[in-house]
C-alpha cells in the first residue's frame, strides 16, 4: 500500500517538479543571451512535450499496473482497487489538465483514449475526459458526449468496487454533466 500511495500522491508532484527543473535548466541559457524568440519557442515546445509525456506516463502506468480492465467486484482493500485509484489519480492530476483537456472537442481525444483501452467509434464528438476504467467503455460511431458528461463504469457499494461495461450506441447524445450507468 505504501508504494501504491506513493504512486498516487508523490509521483504526480515529482513529475511536475522534475519537468519544471529540466525546462528551466534548458531554457535559461537562451534567456541569459536575451534570445527571447528562442525562449518563447523553447517554452512552447517544452509545454507540448510536458503534456504529451504526462499522458504517456499514464498510458504506461495503466498497461503495466492494471492491464485490461474487466467487469467484476473487488474489495476496497485489494491491491487492484489501490492500483486502479493510483492510475485514476495520475490520469486526473497529470494527463487531463496538461494534455487531454486541450484535445476536448477534437478528433484527437478519441484517439488518445483508445491508447488507454477505450473502444470509440469514428466521428465521435467528446467534450469530456471523464473516463476511468477505459476498457469497459464502448462508444458507437458519431456519438456525442457533451461537457462534463461521462460513463460511470464503477461504483463503490458496501466497501466493494463494482465494475461494469458501459455501451453507448451509434449517434447517441449524452447531455452536459450527465452520467451514464449500466
Amino acid at each position: 500500500p505504501i508504494f501504491i500511495e506513493g504512486l498516487r500522491i508523490v509521483l504526480p508532484m515529482s513529475f511536475v517538479i522534475a519537468s519544471g527543473y529540466l525546462i528551466v535548466h534548458r531554457v535559461m541559457p537562451y534567456a541569459e543571451d536575451e534570445r527571447w524568440g528562442a525562449v518563447c519557442l523553447a517554452l512552447a515546445a517544452a509545454g507540448c512535450l510536458y503534456g504529451f509525456a504526462s499522458f504517456l506516463l499514464v498510458v504506461l502506468m495503466k498497461w503495466l499496473l492494471i492491464g485490461r480492465y474487466r467487469g467484476g467486484a473487488h474489495p476496497m482493500w485489494s491491491p487492484f482497487v489501490w492500483l486502479s485509484e493510483a492510475v485514476t489519480c495520475v490520469y486526473e492530476s497529470l494527463a487531463v489538465p496538461n494534455f487531454l483537456d486541450f484535445l476536448r472537442g477534437t478528433t484527437l481525444l478519441p484517439w488518445a483514449l483508445r491508447l488507454l483501452g477505450a473502444r470509440i467509434g469514428r466521428r465521435v464528438f467528446m467534450d469530456t475526459t471523464d473516463l476511468t476504467e477505459f476498457d469497459c467503455v464502448s462508444i458507437g460511431e458519431e456519438a456525442e458526449l457533451n461537457h462534463s458528461s461521462g460513463p460511470q463504469t464503477h461504483l463503490f457499494e458496501d466497501r466493494v468496487m463494482k465494475i461494469g461495461d458501459i455501451r453507448l450506441g451509434a449517434r447517441a447524445t449524452v447531455g452536459p454533466a450527465a452520467t451514464l450507468q449500466d
